[in-house]
């Protein structure tokens, strides 16, 4: 228990709430307006987000997630051509 939380609980005899209340919107294009999806037919997968972030700190010729998106970036250029 962290501190600020043990200070809570001191004074109050109850566990810190680690989120504030809800809010409710009233206004239903606010709901769909912060609920994102991804364009139909693409499906983001964490593995590949996890690679493509993934690489040496310092700047390499091309880490790992650059080469993936020049890949894809040729894939897109010849499925063009077709």
């Amino acid at each position: 228990m962290c501190n600020t939380c043990f200070q809570h609980w001191r004074r109050t005899g109850s566990v810190r709430p680690t989120t504030g209340p809800v809010k409710r919107e009233r206004h239903c294009h606010v709901l769909l307006r912060n609920k994102r999806k991804p364009p139909r037919g693409m499906y983001i997968n964490h593995d590949d987000l996890v690679a493509m972030a993934s690489g040496p700190p310092t700047p390499a010729p091309a880490t790992q997630g650059e080469q993936m998106l020049k890949a894809m970036d040729r894939e897109i250029v010849s499925l063009k051509r077709q």
